[in-house]
């Protein structure tokens, strides 16, 4: 009985591989490099990367950035990304510090294929 409780569990393991791929949480990998002007003021880069095997299609995904919860950048027209390939964008706008908080920016890839897990980068710039 085990063996036959194996055999249909590598079959279904081998259906769901040919029905698609499943959600891959490493096709996309990003930062946010935190850059400083002379007044001490704050704006930021940040690159999309493809660490998998294929390459992502032309607006299969979109770009946010946001800071302080305000969307700053986006790129909803975006280009295709080959396996290993980076894509590099940068903040238009110095931020400054305002009162007696820290800046918090935001990073968000979203995939219009279902089966693509949105991701999400989170961070704070210090002052």
């Amino acid at each position: 009985m085990n063996l036959l409780a194996i055999f249909v569990f590598g079959v279904s393991c081998l259906m769901n591989s040919l029905n698609g791929e499943s959600k891959n949480p490493d096709l996309v990998e990003f930062e946010v490099i935190e850059k400083r002007t002379e007044n001490n003021g704050v704006y930021y880069s940040y690159t999309i990367k493809n660490v998998g095997a294929t390459t992502i299609p032309p607006n299969s995904y979109k770009v946010f950035f946001k800071v302080n919860g305000k969307t700053i950048s986006f790129d909803k027209s975006t280009s295709e990304i080959k396996p290993g390939k980076t894509i590099v964008y940068e903040s238009q706008k110095s931020f400054y510090k305002k009162g007696e908080g820290n800046i918090h920016y935001s990073l968000e890839v979203k995939f219009s294929d279902s089966n693509m897990e949105t991701k999400a980068l989170k961070g704070e710039s210090i002052f």
